[in-house]
């Protein structure tokens, strides 16, 4: 069954440079007009055509400079790290948001997923052909997936080379930012738990490796390690914070 028709126009390359500086104004605080003129501004220096940069900005306030949808619990709590070189946590976060928010970086990034536990790379047409599956506007979803895919290259996730996908392998150490993960992709499974199995395969995570998880959940205000009764261990939500 096809999705709902693609309402966000989520056909950009939104290169990491861009989605930082608008992940920057929003943890500046500043008043929301003028942090999305902030972005206008930028992106009119960096992009060619008005209308280019229009709909890339568009996109990128859906990211980061919006607080009308359910995900802004989730861009909150990115005010506690430290914005620093050393940490770097942002494409970390892009990620995270851009799976809840935009229905073609979701399918993009399962397909990619799935696909990359089966073969060591995936062909550009295999992830265009799943994806177009899920949405009724297929002409559109050839360069959409595209530029996707090119935006998870320059966030660090994948690898392009000769239309074919690689998956980049990330280390995540800091337990703050393996919380923060965990609880982006329960939101975006729409699930409160999840077995440390299903983690370990979830195709959302891509190449992402949370080093110390078990730690990083005994540290967690967020999350906690259980049983289920068939004997599975089990991450759980402990309050029901990002519906």
């Amino acid at each position: 069954m096809a999705s709902k028709k693609l309402t966000i126009g989520a056909d950009r390359f939104l290169a990491l440079e861009w989605a930082n500086y608008a992940y920057e104004l929003f943890i500046s605080m500043g008043d929301q007009a003028t942090v999305r003129d902030s972005l206008r501004m930028y992106l009119e220096d960096q992009i060619e055509g008005k209308e280019s940069s229009r709909k890339t900005a568009i996109q990128l306030n859906r990211l980061w400079l919006t607080s009308e949808d359910s995900c802004d619990s989730l861009r909150k709590m990115t005010l506690s790290f430290p914005n620093t070189p050393s940490i770097m946590p942002s494409p970390i976060f892009h990620l995270g948001l851009a799976i809840n928010i935009f229905p073609i970086y979701k399918q993009c990034v399962l397909v990619v997923g799935t696909l990359a536990k089966i073969m060591d790379s995936v062909t550009n047409k295999a992830i265009v052909d799943r994806v177009m599956e899920r949405f009724p506007s297929p002409t559109s979803i050839p360069r959409a997936v595209g530029r996707v895919l090119q935006t998870l290259k320059d966030w660090g996730f994948i690898d392009l080379l000769q239309n074919r996908v690689t998956i980049k392998e990330i280390h995540v150490v800091d337990p703050d930012l393996v919380n923060w993960y965990i609880l982006a992709l329960l939101k975006a499974n729409s699930q409160s738990e999840i077995t440390l199995q299903e983690l370990e395969n979830c195709p959302f995570k891509l190449g992402v490796n949370f080093l110390h998880l078990r730690k990083a959940i005994n540290q967690s205000s967020d999350l906690f390690l259980s049983r289920s009764y068939q004997g599975y261990e089990v991450i759980r939500r402990k309050q029901m914070t990002l519906e």
